[in-house]
């Protein structure tokens, strides 16, 4: 199958408990859509670099801005 023309924003904040099985889900994503971006908004519990650790060597697109919709 090829890659579908779709791109994953993920965005996230202080949820590090949710992040290993929302890692999962966007594993079984990667190769099957063009891109993943994951933007954080300032977590200062660990959300960001759990999922950096999960989702290495996948090519996921990591951003990082101030909390807020029209921020990110």
């Amino acid at each position: 199958m090829s890659e579908l023309p779709v791109s994953i924003v993920s965005p996230v904040r202080n949820c590090v408990a949710a992040m290993p099985a929302h890692a999962a889900h966007l594993r079984s994503l990667a190769g099957v859509v063009s891109e993943i971006i994951v933007v954080d908004s300032d977590s200062t519990d660990g959300t960001l670099d759990c999922l950096k650790r999960e989702l290495d060597g996948l090519g996921v697109v990591f951003l990082n801005h101030p909390p807020g919709l029209y921020q990110s």
